[in-house]
């Protein structure tokens, strides 16, 4: 079911699916994973929104982590509200986990950031009490990301159909945003929160040796579970999710 969800900061377009013994108890979620998978893997047309949720993978993990499964559109994307910019992509993190959470008191959430949004998901973390843990799939392990100044991120945004600035001074000023979640910084702060690294062996963007500098160098702690010949995106990769759903299994007992 696809809802437009209102942050405060605008709407947000949301795929929910909840496992069927949830469901069919009509109980509140004491569990829920939401999903941001930040930028469109390919350009995006008009009226196929729903590609851009890969449902069946919610579907999946909803029914094999027992929980509420949501993937969020984050500003600039699909139907969402907006335009692109990095600390806006980090308060709709925050802003549809306490909307979830108001609605689901007690629930226990777990938040999963592919590539872009990673670093959104990594931050966000660090400010929600109610977070079980955090994945992030593809990290973008240090900033500038993929080594690209903001107008070149701005035109390979726009290009996959994110929606960003027209003004240059606005897209300019994502350095600054970019600065205050650098991985770097953000990761240390994570204290005792769990936190799951993925990331493909044959990752051009962002190699192996970054990650592992980010976790073993900078944070000290983290999960981390390479994949082998694992390309850029691991979003259809069906090993992400049996590592998801042990995951999510193992910790939250």
């Amino acid at each position: 079911m696809i809802e437009s969800v209102d942050v405060g900061s605008g709407e947000l377009s949301v795929y929910f699916v909840e496992d069927v013994k949830s469901r069919t108890s009509h109980k509140q979620a004491d569990r829920i994973a939401l999903i941001f998978y930040g930028a469109p893997s390919a350009p995006h047309y008009d009226g196929v929104d729903s590609d851009l949720f890969l449902e069946s993978f919610a579907t999946r993990l909803a029914s094999s982590a027992n929980g509420l499964v949501g993937v969020v559109q984050l500003r600039g994307v699909g139907a969402s509200d907006g335009v692109f910019s990095p600390l806006g992509w980090t308060q709709d993190v925050q802003g549809i986990c306490e909307y979830l959470c108001n609605k689901n008191p007690g629930a226990r959430v777990f938040l999963i950031g592919f590539e872009l949004a990673s670093i959104a998901c990594l931050a966000a973390a660090t400010e929600l009490d109610q977070v079980a843990g955090v994945a992030t799939i593809s990290i973008v392990a240090s900033i500038p990301p993929y080594n690209l100044d903001c107008v070149d991120l701005s035109s390979q945004l726009a290009n996959l159909g994110v929606r960003v600035p027209k003004d240059l001074l606005e897209i300019k000023k994502w350095q600054e945003e970019f600065e205050a979640i650098d991985p770097i910084l953000i990761a240390p702060r994570l204290g005792s929160t769990p936190w799951l690294v993925i990331h493909g062996t044959n990752d051009k963007g962002v190699t192996e040796d970054a990650v592992r500098i980010l976790l073993d160098e900078v944070a000290g702690f983290g999960e981390l579970h390479m994949v082998n010949a694992g390309a850029d995106s691991l979003r259809a990769d069906p090993r992400v999710l049996a590592l998801l759903s042990g995951w999510i299994a193992r910790i939250d007992t």
